[in-house]
């Protein structure tokens, strides 16, 4: 039985057998842990904006997050060469046309809605992108300060490296996520851009010589992104949508800062004991 894109996909530029990645697998391993704290709901109903928040959507937004947005480190792969698949789609004229042609020709049915769909969801695509500069930061602090893969599952030294961070990195990253949340929160557009994606993978799949099966396999990463993106936010109402956006801003700030005080306690403990 022959193996699926997706499959395939992972033999695409294979993680080389060094320390750089198992670095990097220990750092989103970590990065992991952290995040599935943060969002649980015990620490969610700390922040006044999600006090009210149901429990079951709090499960849902952490498990959009570990599952969609920073899989275990394997699925991960997958996603990152896809995404940086169908950015090659997106930037090819001549692979981007026959998909621009199914847009248009959904013109009466999506109507005026196309043109903002379609930015919104290269919107979402590059926000996604955007967020892995931190990933890739953290690895190369990592790597710069020879530390071991297994250390990076001390919480000590893994606040170290979120600290090292410039904070213009880190305020980037922040109004990158919740950017990629506005865009993901407009269900009505959402579901155009689903739409629209879906249409372009039955284009691709009749158009197989031009697409090659790595970037089918990167449209199809990206619709199951934005579709559970939608699933996320069609059960959220209009004033839960404010209150997710605006919560999950205080949370990624409230880690941040927590990190930092993190390291600033353990060096005061230093500079004490000399």
């Amino acid at each position: 039985m022959q193996d699926s894109a997706e499959e395939r996909l992972i033999a695409v530029q294979p993680f080389p057998e060094n320390p750089v990645a198992t670095v990097r697998e220990s750092v989103i391993s970590a990065y992991r842990a952290h995040l599935a704290r943060r969002y649980s709901v015990q620490n969610v109903r700390r922040f006044s904006q999600l006090a009210s928040f149901p429990e079951e959507k709090i499960d849902i937004l952490r498990n959009f997050f570990l599952d969609r947005m920073y899989p275990e480190a394997d699925q991960r792969r997958i996603l990152d060469q896809a995404f940086e698949k169908l950015g090659s789609v997106l930037k090819s004229p001549r692979k981007l046309l026959p998909l621009m042609k199914t847009a248009v020709s959904s013109i009466w049915k999506l109507g005026t809605l196309i043109p903002a769909a379609i930015k919104a969801g290269l919107a979402t695509f590059d926000g996604y992108l955007e967020i892995r500069r931190l990933e890739s930061m953290m690895v190369r602090y990592a790597e710069e300060n020879n530390l071991h893969p297994d250390s990076l599952s001390n919480e000590d030294m893994f606040a170290g490296i979120i600290a090292g961070i410039p904070e213009r990195d880190i305020d980037r990253f922040r109004k990158d996520l919740i950017r990629l949340f506005e865009s993901l929160a407009n269900v009505r557009l959402l579901e155009t851009t689903v739409e629209i994606l879906g249409n372009s993978q039955n284009v691709m799949h009749a158009n197989a010589e031009l697409y090659d099966p790595e970037e089918l396999a990167g449209v199809k990463i990206g619709y199951g992104l934005l579709t559970a993106g939608l699933d996320l936010f069609k059960i959220l109402q209009p004033e839960e949508i404010q209150m997710l956006i605006s919560g999950v801003d205080r949370i990624e700030m409230d880690w941040i800062e927590s990190m930092r005080k993190r390291v600033s306690d353990q060096a005061g403990m230093g500079a004490g004991k000399t």
